[in-house]
């Protein structure tokens, strides 16, 4: 994976992001059985592998990405003084400016850092300046609320899948993830243009009802997506508005129970992360660090052996790094870990939950299981890892595995198998006797 489009990182920035995954295990936890959810939206998360198109034509930073889930704000025209706008665009100058220079001097950690500090930088702002409840604030009639919900909701299902939202007095938060063929930019002029009119119309006036740019920021993982619908829900409430009509999940037509339902508070409980009936997840992963071959024969021929060993080396600990972090993404997604439960001694002596074998390794010896891996997730195709004839990954620096999440699931060494225990294994497998035992010949404890 090379830098992306429109991505003019240094070199360095570059090489450290080459780094390949594929893991199609469910991160996204289900939803509850609660009223305010929405069973149509299953959010796309910001993917690593795919280009992100970033655009700053406008006030406001955004990137996109093919099939991903937004949470989206826009404004009324006026609910915004000056000033406010003046300072944001301030610190975007000064923030845009260090961020070229810390890509320009390599220090990939600190760019990232004040990238998502310039992201944020205006939603933190703007909410607090729209809570203030600036300008004509025409939502506060519920005339003019009712008409913006729908437009929200008019082509939910057919252009977009819609998650939570909310409609305030002088502004709009949702979650959203554009069809296949529908651009966000093409459905927000979509919902705002008609939003506009039928508002304008009940009025009696003309004016611009909207500000030209909304505010969307690409979901980035299951804690993102979850914090993000808790904020919306609670939005009402946090600006002072009980028993506000205007918020709700997903789309159900005006006339329904379900609609009925959506006007009742939502409870605190709803806004977390569910407890949900399944205890149990399997999982499967293939992470590989590309380059590193390339560079130690690059050293071995310009006589470094020394240098040459200590890129494979350091590329293996990236590797064996990278599945240890998306095994913890995945244990946090899968609901039974937190962020900071674990320090970094917990982890390196899996103190965790579950367990990650691998093909070769003494809990899961067969090798031969990697292609039915790599044909689940893909893997080739999402990380550029291969498979020679005899089952070995290139790039050298690459690990798979699966995820057992089970509390009672630990590692343990098969010990010496026996002829009848191998013969019913190939027969398990379909796979010729002699072919099985050529495979699993140090584990054998006969001579076939």
């Amino acid at each position: 994976m090379g830098p992306r489009s429109g991505d003019h990182r240094s070199p360095l920035c570059s090489t450290l992001s080459n780094l390949a995954l594929a893991d199609r295990s469910p991160l996204f936890s289900p939803l509850s059985n609660s009223t305010h959810q929405s069973p149509r939206l299953q959010p796309e998360f910001l993917s690593t592998e795919q280009t992100i198109t970033k655009k700053d034509a406008g006030r406001l930073p955004h990137w996109h990405q093919d099939g991903a889930t937004y949470a989206v704000t826009f404004r009324l025209t006026d609910s915004l003084p000056q000033s406010v706008i003046r300072e944001y665009q301030r610190d975007k100058v000064d923030l845009l400016a260090k961020t070229q220079q810390a890509e320009d001097s390599g220090d990939c950690a600190l760019a990232d850092q004040l990238k998502r500090e310039l992201e944020n930088s205006y939603h933190l702002r703007m909410e607090k300046a729209l809570h203030a409840g600036h300008g004509k604030c025409w939502m506060k009639r519920p005339e003019i609320a009712r008409v913006v919900r729908d437009a929200l909701l008019h082509f939910e299902g057919d252009h977009y899948h819609l998650g939570a939202w909310c409609v305030m007095s002088n502004h709009v938060h949702l979650i959203i993830r554009p069809q296949e063929g529908h651009s966000l930019s093409k459905v927000m002029q979509g919902i705002k243009s008609a939003a506009a009119k039928a508002a304008n119309r009940l009025l009696g006036i003309k004016d611009t009802f909207w500000q030209k740019e909304s505010y969307d920021h690409i979901i980035r993982d299951a804690d993102d997506y979850w914090n993000q619908r808790a904020y919306i829900l609670r939005n009402p409430l946090s600006a002072g508005l009980k028993d506000w009509e205007f918020v709700g999940e997903g789309g159900v037509p005006e006339e329904s129970r379900e609609a009925e339902e959506l006007r009742r508070p939502v409870e605190e409980s709803e806004l977390r992360r569910p407890v949900i009936a399944a205890t149990d997840y399997l999982g499967g992963f293939v992470v590989g660090i590309h380059g590193a071959d390339a560079l130690a024969a690059e050293l071995d021929a310009a006589h470094d052996p020394y240098g040459a060993i200590m890129v494979k080396a350091l590329a293996d600990r990236f590797a064996e790094a990278f599945a240890e972090w998306l095994h913890h993404r995945a244990r946090i997604a899968w609901g039974y870990e937190t962020e900071q439960e674990f320090n970094m001694d917990s982890l390196i002596h899996e103190n965790y939950r579950g367990i990650r074998p691998a093909p070769g390794y003494p809990a899961q010896p067969d090798h031969t299981e990697k292609p039915i891996l790599f044909e689940l997730l893909g893997a080739t195709a999402q990380t550029g890892v291969t498979l020679t004839e005899n089952h070995a990954m290139h790039p050298g620096a690459a690990v798979c595995g699966l995820y057992f999440s089970h509390p009672d699931s630990h590692y343990f060494a098969i010990s010496e198998l026996q002829k009848d225990q191998v013969e019913d294994y190939a027969r398990r497998k379909g796979m010729p006797c002699a072919t099985v035992e050529k495979w699993l010949g140090p584990w054998l404890g006969y001579v076939p």
